[in-house]
């Protein structure tokens, strides 16, 4: 029996995407040093010893080679190798200061406030699932610079690349310290369910399960829990308010759980599921616009429920908006649900 030295896992999270980056990897056998790198597609291999050329490595020698060798170093992009920078880069509007750590490709996580200090809140980028499409697009496996964008810049990209419709941003705000009745915004019980910590924890589980290495989840992390520290915010106490984000947040839990494998998925309910699936491009569609079922009075399932483009009106006068809302009241909970009981990611 022959001994695999360099397992499917191992060659997925670190060698596929090394390669994919245009980085050198190198293997060994026996005290024998083997270099691969790829080029427009195709793997090549040379002995690092002899000065031997370059040699295509054809599909049909991977597995014996997968078989026979060690790993001996697969590295990791050049902006994870460095040291994460925490300078602050402050950007401020007519009402807002948005804070951010520049130049730093797995910041996904801001801080707003208003010029006066009120409204201090942590805001999820879009950005962060822009990040998952790169993370598992087999041609780059790793994030681009996000420097110069902005969330219409990122939703350009999402479109052009993924024909992915609009994600917003999130927003969570600690819970309000008031006497009285609620007010608009408020948090629900089952907004409260999920805070921020929860959400990231989701996002680096799903990155974990989708075969990206760990060190991108842990950079997220630790960027996302810098600006919560150095905000004096707590990620495990904020929340998304109500009649808010929830939109961002079911477009964002919908495209991870499309990245994820068969078994890995959410648990989402089927209903809840096929309400929001044709918010992106179906193959009668002419453009990748946001969609929802027509809401019904009887109990036709979701998938077969006709449907609503975005900007239209139904015929009773009934705006996309106020169809979108009812929905996402009715399913928010599912979606939250969902991802407080994903799985945890395991350590590698």
């Amino acid at each position: 029996m022959i001994r695999r030295q360099i397992d499917d896992d191992t060659w997925k999270r670190r060698v596929e995407p090394a390669l994919a980056q245009g980085l050198e990897v190198k293997i060994e056998k026996g005290g024998k040093t083997v270099l691969l790198n790829m080029d427009h597609g195709f793997m090549y291999f040379k002995a690092d010893a002899d000065g031997s050329e370059w040699a295509e490595l054809k599909p049909h020698h991977l597995a014996p080679l997968k078989a026979q060798y060690d790993l001996v170093d697969a590295p990791l992009a050049q902006h994870l190798q460095d040291d994460p920078s925490f300078k602050h880069k402050e950007n401020k509007g007519k009402e807002f200061i948005v804070t951010e750590f520049a130049d730093q490709p797995l910041s996904m996580v801001h801080h707003t406030q208003n010029k006066d200090g009120s409204n201090s809140h942590l805001t999820v980028e879009n950005a962060h699932i822009l990040a998952i499409k790169d993370l598992m697009n087999p041609a780059k496996r790793d994030v681009t610079s996000k420097s110069g964008q902005d969330k219409g810049t990122i939703n350009e990209r999402l479109l052009e690349d993924y024909d992915v419709a609009d994600v917003d941003n999130m927003n969570f705000y600690e819970q309000p310290k008031r006497k009285g009745a609620k007010k608009k915004g408020d948090q629900d019980d089952f907004h409260l369910s999920m805070p921020l910590s929860q959400y990231l924890a989701f996002v680096v589980g799903a990155l974990d399960k989708a075969g990206v290495r760990a060190e991108y989840g842990e950079r997220m992390m630790t960027m996302a829990d810098r600006m919560a520290s150095d905000k004096k915010l707590k990620t495990t106490e904020l929340f998304l308010r109500v009649g808010m984000d929830e939109s961002a947040f079911v477009r964002s839990v919908l495209v991870i759980d499309d990245v994820l494998a068969a078994a890995d998925k959410l648990n989402i309910p089927n209903e809840a599921r096929d309400t929001f699936a044709k918010w992106w491009k179906v193959d009668d569609n002419e453009d990748p616009v946001p969609y929802l079922p027509e809401p019904t009075k009887d109990n036709t399932p979701a998938a077969q429920r006709p449907l609503l483009r975005s900007g239209t009106s139904m015929k009773d006068g009934t705006s996309f908006a106020t169809v979108e809302k009812a929905y996402l009241n009715e399913f928010f909970l599912a979606f939250a649900t969902a991802v407080n009981t994903f799985a945890p990611p395991p350590n590698h």
